[in-house]
């Protein structure tokens, strides 16, 4: 999703733009009273894409980091909701530092 504006305009390091999200974790479901579910999450994240290093010098770049969601499922429909957050703290281009935080929110239905 874009605002139309141009990520790597400015002169601070930063994620241009992402190609590749890659999720693995191990979950935990729990039965609730009502007769829902609750799945909780937590492993790795993996990303890949294009880095602005210092004015107008984009880079391909592959950063990892920790990644946690929550999933929702009542009882009395069919649907779920997921929330994901996804913390990218290092990367491959050693140069400046930079920091990647990624929300998620689905709804789902399910039939």
């Amino acid at each position: 999703m874009s605002d139309g504006v141009d990520a790597c305009t400015g002169q601070s390091p930063s994620w241009c733009t992402l190609d590749t999200v890659l999720r693995l974790r191990g979950t935990v479901t729990t039965e609730l009273a009502n007769g829902g579910h609750l799945t909780s999450s937590l492993g790795a994240v993996l990303v890949d894409g294009v880095t602005e290093n210092g004015g107008g010098n984009y880079l391909d770049t592959t950063g990892k980091g920790l990644s946690l969601g929550f999933g929702w499922e009542p009882a009395t429909m069919p649907v779920r909701i997921d929330v994901n957050y996804d913390a990218i703290r290092d990367d491959d281009q050693p140069l400046y530092e930079r920091d990647l935080d990624l929300i998620g929110l689905r709804a789902s239905y399910m039939f």
